[in-house]
């Protein structure tokens, strides 16, 4: 009952809110072992699923080892992946749906001289990339139909392409497009979104002749998606494209209050303000190791580090290749759905020696 007791204590405190990110939260001067969690990085990376690593257990007279936990801590409510008692089992694969960020804590339990039970663990972020959306979207009208075309990445691992289109009257309220995260399909209490072509077949033009009338304006946005996914949020829809180019919705004014951190040795973590917008479509964070004089010639020298889509998700960790000592500099560019944008200010964070 005492063993039951003690991991069941493990399970509920092994990787708390104190855990400071890329720094074990428990620690015992006796024992010269320390998890390092990290990306396995001898898999290639994948949008759907993230390889994950950590330190073989070192054994020594004093100690004995119980088990590996690993745990998803994103929210309070943390939830148990995989237990593993072989000391040998240190690299584990986790799902991830596309454009998901997730905390993952890896716990290594062990006694002390069969005594006292005693933990280690580590805490990252991991995230995978979203699906590229189709992009570059052109639309020419002729009467009685529009002629679309887009481009896709090279890299899209989508298999499924829907393109849905809203329209308004004349003197109508330019449509938004809020996605129902419950099944992946646009809401329909506002604005109307139909779908007016689905395909396996991926290809990279489309015209469409239902009902087009003059007095009507149109919009359109192309949805690619993985077919065959048990995860629903394996999708991605394009910004926004009018048929008449002028009729869009601008961004709305924000301050992201972008911040760096400067006091960790392996990452420098950002916070910002999220833009709580409903016309949201995405953040990116680029970085560059010299301190330009503008946001343009930062993202036109920089490097983009990732893209999110969750506009909730108020903070990155930076862990690729910062080195010790050494600044960066950064900014996030936000979108709205019809592809406005806003920068934040260029911050500097450096990792300490």
């Amino acid at each position: 009952m005492k063993r039951i007791s003690i991991i069941i204590l493990i399970l509920l405190y092994g990787c708390g809110e104190k855990t400071i990110a890329g720094i074990s939260n428990d620690f015992t001067p006796t024992i010269s072992y320390s998890i390092n969690l990290d990306w396995n990085n001898s898999e290639p990376r994948s949008i759907t699923q993230v390889d994950i690593k950590w330190n073989k257990w070192v054994t020594n007279d004093s100690t004995s080892f119980l088990s590996y936990y690993v745990k998803d801590v994103t929210t309070e409510n943390d939830k148990l992946l995989e237990d593993f008692t072989n000391t040998s089992d240190t690299t584990y694969t986790i799902d991830f749906a596309t454009g998901t960020f997730l905390k993952i804590c890896v716990i290594a339990n062990y006694t002390k001289d069969d005594i006292d039970t005693y933990i280690s663990s580590d805490t990252m972020q991991f995230f995978t990339q979203p699906l590229s959306p189709a992009s570059e979207i052109l639309i020419d009208t002729d009467p009685l139909q529009h002629n679309l075309s887009w481009n896709i990445d090279d890299q899209n691992n989508a298999s499924g392409l829907i393109i849905f289109r809203s329209f308004i009257q004349e003197d109508g309220e330019i449509p938004n497009l809020l996605i129902n995260p419950s099944n992946g399909l646009p809401e329909q209490q506002e604005w109307q979104w139909e779908i007016v072509y689905e395909t396996t077949d991926i290809g990279t033009t489309f015209i469409d002749t239902l009902n087009i009338f003059s007095d009507y304006k149109y919009f359109y946005s192309i949805k690619m998606q993985i077919e065959g996914s048990d995860v629903i949020e394996n999708y991605r829809y394009s910004i926004i494209k009018p048929a008449v180019a002028e009729m869009i919705n601008p961004i709305n004014d924000h301050e992201l209050n972008l911040v760096a951190s400067n006091d960790f040795e392996d990452v420098i973590i950002l916070n910002w303000d999220i833009y709580d917008y409903n016309d949201f479509y995405s953040y990116e964070i680029w970085r560059h190791d010299d301190n330009l004089s503008t946001q343009q010639d930062l993202i036109s020298n920089g490097q983009k580090l990732v893209e999110v889509t969750n506009k909730n998700l108020n903070y990155f960790e930076d862990r690729f290749e910062i080195g010790s000592g050494k600044k960066w500099y950064y900014l996030i560019k936000t979108f709205n759905n019809y592809g406005q944008e806003i920068y934040s200010e260029i911050v500097e964070g450096d990792t300490r020696l």
